[in-house]
């Protein structure tokens, strides 16, 4: 299963195993608002010049363009379209470029593998 890293970066390290408490409401005033990550990762911060951690998840899904399973790593809160390949990708923008609008090319594409 292909793994694939959405994280807006290619200046990442992801350590495994190793999780980071986070809370999607700051501050958060209650106990059950605090989540615990399964990963951490460290994203290349250009302006400090440091390595700042984030927590991070995993999920299992199907690309939305070839349907083809993966396991997608992730910051939770974030947006980022996972999509497993380059090709996907390529093949998912063009469709954008001409049905300028993300929901409806997502639709386009999951209707496309029924």
């Amino acid at each position: 299963m292909k793994e694939v890293y959405c994280f807006g970066t290619d200046k990442f390290k992801l350590v495994k195993g190793v999780g980071m408490a986070y809370s999607m409401v700051a501050p958060a005033i209650k106990p059950e608002l605090i989540k615990h990550s399964k990963h951490t990762v460290k994203i290349y911060n250009e302006k400090t010049r440091s390595w700042e951690p984030y927590p991070c998840n995993e999920l299992v899904t199907r690309c939305p363009v070839c349907g083809s399973l993966m396991k997608v790593y992730f910051i939770p809160g974030t947006t980022w379209l996972a999509l497993c390949s380059k090709e996907c990708s390529d093949k998912f923008n063009g469709k954008l470029k001409e049905i300028k609008d993300v929901n409806e090319t997502l639709k386009y594409f999951i209707e496309k593998q029924k």
